[in-house]
């Protein structure tokens, strides 16, 4: 069992070089174009819903533009496949002088699936002057199944199940989870340490640099007079907007990805590295409270789905990241639990609007849950059970959680779709 906990941990977690819906469009548009070669004429894309949701209005790194087709372009023209996530690194100012003219030239035309109800969906087709390449990628951000140059089929590989990982969290309850991260050998784990370190080095870029709203940089000049408790809260708030303003506001620096997205990844570990480096708790036990804080995460991801009308940020990784704080601050395993529950009790509901500059605020507000929730927890404060959709043990808040998001929120999700369907996002 370990070894399946582990091997979900690690696989769950990858860099990722700006928001993965638009890297995951530019990916199947590179593996499209790498397949066939010659002079692009046309790109076609076909996606589903949820992710032309998430990438409609995100900036693409090293750019001033933004949206999906921008990124189906960069990626054809200039995208390196085998970077994966990272398919958009070394973007030039000569390779976005040609997408922009396919785009501007009409040369990109995207499909929404609308009927479409399941995972991530994306068929994209590269016309060149040899031919028609075709990729298609499913389920995951990553999960290339299919890549065609013609009529020859270079790749085509269904895997069995391409998100094992996220079953195989779905399949434990979180106490299963926090026996895990308690007795886990440190050096098995410490590659999570390595990974958060890409996120530390996110926010220093968003301290550092206007991108997006300046959350963060606004939030570090606004909390000077922090003291005490109350400077964790602010600092873990202000941590995670700036990594957010840096994400979505184009910086050229990857983030540490958790089931599928950076903003969860962002969320569920800049608040625990704050609270650690102001406590100055050994590296083992953030290993172990970075390890629960990301578990718990995919578990609650495998419940309400990977893109869905929930800001997974607040709802999802907020709650895994308040039982890595109440771990990293001594907790018992029921101070640890009502710490996930007075985040479920508290940020529940905060819709998901696609990703876009307002992810600092949701992200900051869910990263500022997650440290109140374990500070109070740690006060013995919890929520009764059956108040709202907390439930008798955590383990029936977080299926209740996953009923509202799926079904429960599918209508909310249309709407939100058409409205962003009423608008074009170019250029910022």
């Amino acid at each position: 069992m370990d070894t399946e906990i582990l091997r979900t941990l690690r696989n769950s977690l990858a860099p990722a070089l700006g928001v993965t819906e638009p890297a995951a469009v530019a990916l199947g548009a590179a593996e499209a174009y790498r397949a066939v070669g010659g002079e692009i004429k046309r790109i076609t894309l076909k996606i589903d819903p949820a992710l032309y949701k998430m990438g409609h209005a995100c900036m693409i790194p090293g750019t001033r533009r933004f949206g999906l087709e921008i990124a189906a372009a960069l990626g054809a023209i200039a995208g390196q496949p085998d970077l994966r996530l990272q398919v958009l690194q070394g973007v030039d100012a000569d390779s976005l002088t040609q997408a922009v003219r396919l785009v501007e030239a009409g040369n990109i035309r995207l499909e929404v699936l609308d009927d479409h109800e399941g995972g991530i969906h994306i068929d994209a087709q590269v016309t060149t002057s040899r031919g028609n390449g075709v990729a298609v990628i499913l389920d995951s951000h990553d999960n290339v199944v299919f890549v065609s140059s013609g009529e020859e089929r270079v790749y085509d590989a269904r895997r069995v199940d391409p998100e094992r990982g996220e079953k195989q969290a779905q399949g434990l309850e979180w106490r299963e989870i926090l026996s895990f991260v308690r007795r886990v050998d440190p050096e098995s784990i410490q590659f999570v340490l390595d990974m958060a370190g890409l996120n530390q080095c996110l926010l220093e870029e968003g301290l550092a640099q206007d991108f997006g709203l300046g959350v963060g940089r606004a939030m570090s000049r606004l909390g000077e007079a922090c003291a005490g408790r109350e400077a964790l809260e602010f600092r873990a708030r202000r941590d995670v907007a700036a990594a957010c303003d840096a994400r979505l506001g184009g910086a050229s620096v990857p983030a540490m990805s958790l089931a599928g997205s950076g903003s969860h990844g962002i969320t569920a570990s800049l608040p625990i590295l704050a609270v650690a480096a102001d406590l100055g708790v050994s590296e083992v036990l953030v290993a172990r409270s970075l390890a629960l804080s990301f578990l718990l995460t995919i578990h609650l991801k495998s419940l309400a789905g990977r893109l869905s009308a929930f800001c997974g940020c607040a709802a999802t990784a907020a709650v895994g990241a308040s039982a890595g704080l109440a771990l990293l601050l001594g907790g018992s395993n029921r101070q640890i639990g009502n710490a996930a529950e007075i985040v479920a009790a508290d940020v529940t509901g905060i819709i998901c609007d696609g990703a876009n500059f307002g992810c600092s605020l949701k992200t900051s507000t869910g990263a500022g849950s997650a440290v109140r929730a374990a500070l109070l927890a740690m006060e013995n404060i919890a929520v009764p059970p059956q108040c709202g959709i907390v439930g008798a043990q955590l383990e029936e808040t977080l299926l209740n959680i996953g009923r509202i998001s799926v079904p429960g929120m599918r209508g909310t999700d249309k709407t939100i779709l058409e409205i962003l369907q009423s608008r074009q996002v170019s250029e910022f």
